[in-house]
């Protein structure tokens, strides 16, 4: 059973009195040099206020990782409610400085009780969210961000879910700040195309153009990149190789798909058809994904968004993958749980509806959810005029619509205003 217990940086123990936390200090100086060159580095914590609350020094190589240790007495805690950050300042004698962000928290998933904070239970209450922000495009201000995380989480929303693309460094900031969880993501197709609808959403002819004729020069140094990036964010709780790849017929295909399973929650395009990439191939792409992932930071779990979970237990997919994310698979919560009972499971995508939360309340193994959408979006849109989605909690503006009303009735602990 996978229960990890992490934090960056990682404790090794941890009380209201002290903390003793483990800090990895890496160099990575390419230049060629004729000699061997030993840098003294110097590590600080420093408090909200800017204290040093703990200092250590160790020599390292130009190019060398290693582990040090940090005791902290009186520890704050990164938490949903105070999400207290410390900064973490690593000094070389040569000059050389680096300066980040730190949060202090435990996270911890179970295949029987879902997810844990702080060794606290905790449903994720989630949304997906696209990078644009209505007229303003993909170039978004900073503070407009935060007053839509700032809705988001009147609403009740705890979570974030960064679909299906890392996403600007000021929003995973803003969730350290405002006390929200990351599930980062890495991708939304992998070797081959998925129909990509040029007419309106499921309208003509799908084409196929994106990012697939990239995906093996690419796919490896783009996830390493990605974890890299953001792996120092309290935040991030998780991290996704991928977003629906498994779609049936679209373009993997597997023999299951002519049985007549009733619990495929997506189009299936006709049953098998052996002339299309066979589902196998998903399981061991994601067995190259995950040890990149791994190999840079192990303190969190590797997840992925499942479109066709009935196919995808057909494959070694779900078992590469710490975490298994179900799209729209509510119904197979309970007989997945009882089928692969060490598997962990939370609801990656989800339709807003009463049934789909309950699915998550009503089962104490399912970590929780991620709404499509929190808030509307260009793109996906239905015929021209229609210039973008309309499933947001939040509208373009990123004013509360009726059925963010609604959500918060569901999620939030504070009454309307």
């Amino acid at each position: 059973q996978f229960e990890r217990k992490s934090v960056y940086p990682y404790p090794i123990g941890s009380g209201d009195k002290k903390a003793v936390i483990e800090v990895d200090v890496e160099t990575a100086d390419e230049r060629e040099s004729a000699t061997p060159i030993q840098l003294k580095a110097e590590v600080e914590l420093h408090d909200a206020d800017g204290h040093v609350v703990a200092r250590t020094h160790t020599k390292i190589g130009r190019q060398e990782k290693k582990t040090i240790n940090l005791s902290i007495t009186r520890p704050q805690r990164w938490t949903l409610e105070e999400p207290y950050l410390y900064t973490l300042v690593t000094k070389l004698s040569n000059g050389d400085r680096s300066e980040v962000k730190a949060g202090l928290r435990t996270i911890e998933y179970s295949a029987d009780k879902g997810f844990f904070l702080n060794g606290q239970s905790i449903k994720l209450k989630g949304v997906c969210l696209h990078d644009d922000a209505g007229a303003l495009g993909t170039a978004v201000p900073k503070d407009v961000w935060r007053r839509r995380l700032i809705e988001l989480k009147a609403i009740g929303v705890n979570s974030i879910r960064m679909s299906h693309n890392p996403h600007t460094p000021e929003l995973y900031d803003l969730c350290d700040e405002l006390g929200l969880l990351v599930m980062d993501e890495a991708s939304d197709e992998w070797e081959f195309p998925k129909r990509k609808w040029l007419k309106g959403w499921n309208i003509g002819r799908a084409g196929s153009q994106g990012t697939f004729s990239y995906f093996e020069e690419w796919i490896e140094r783009d996830v390493a990149d990605m974890v890299r990036r953001n792996r120092c964010h309290p935040s991030v709780v998780m991290w996704s190789i991928g977003n629906e790849v498994d779609y049936p017929n679209d373009p993997y295909s597997h023999p299951i798909l002519n049985g007549g399973n009733s619990d495929f929650t997506q189009p299936v395009f006709g049953g098998y058809k052996p002339n299309q990439p066979n589902a196998e191939r998903i399981g061991r792409i994601a067995q190259r994904l995950v040890p990149v992932i791994k190999g840079i930071d192990s303190s969190r779990p590797t997840t992925g968004a499942l479109a066709g979970v009935v196919m995808s237990n057909e494959t070694t997919y779900p078992n590469a993958i710490d975490m298994v994310g179900y799209n729209y698979t509510e119904s197979r919560y309970t007989s997945d749980h009882k089928q692969y009972p060490k598997r962990i499971i939370y609801g990656s995508e989800n339709r807003h509806d009463l049934a789909a939360w309950k699915a998550v309340t009503d089962n104490e193994h399912i970590a929780g959810q991620f709404l499509w959408t929190g808030i509307d979006y260009l793109g996906e849109s239905g015929a021209w005029p229609a210039r973008g989605t309309w499933a947001g909690l939040l509208d373009l503006a990123g004013h509360r619509k009726p059925i963010g009303w609604y959500r918060a009735a569901l999620w939030s602990s504070t009454p309307p205003c």
